[in-house]
């Protein structure tokens, strides 16, 4: 049954190969997170939605490639125009329906003014000043920064 069904999807038009591939393909939320160092401290944020500090960023529109999508969000929530420089990570969520891709960003301009909307409070800290519920809720986010800022 299974090669009729293939020979079957072979034969037809692209796009509908594609539309049904789309239906019967498990979807996913695709994050995206910046890792943002100036003078040995990174850029953090508490956002108004969670409970703790994390990396800025946030999800990728369906319009957006990952240097859009990082540099759009940046902008947004805090007015500060960064470039992306690189990937340096990226993962599939435990238990849930996510993936989650850190990007590293210079800072070409702009000072931190915050969206109250989105974002509480944003703040510069250095390795030992990292606040410990970054560390405890976002162990692999943590890992990476450590790396970078050591």
């Amino acid at each position: 049954m299974k090669h009729y069904l293939f020979k079957i999807y072979k034969i037809l038009p692209l796009r509908w190969r594609w539309f049904i591939s789309y239906l019967m393909s498990d979807k996913f939320l695709v994050g995206i997170a910046a890792i943002i160092v100036k003078d040995k401290k990174v850029l953090l944020f508490k956002h108004t939605y969670q409970f703790f500090w994390g990396l800025p960023g946030g999800y990728l529109k369906i319009h957006e490639n990952f240097r859009q999508s990082i540099e759009r969000e940046i902008k947004e929530e805090v007015g500060l125009e960064v470039v992306m420089k690189g990937i340096l990570d990226i993962h599939k969520i435990k238990n849930r329906p996510a993936i989650d891709i850190v990007v590293f960003c210079d800072v070409l301009s702009g000072s931190i003014t915050i969206d109250k909307e989105e974002v509480e409070k944003a703040d510069f800290f250095t390795l030992r000043d990292i606040p410990e519920d970054f560390k405890r809720h976002q162990p692999q986010h943590y890992q990476l920064v450590k790396s970078i800022l050591t």
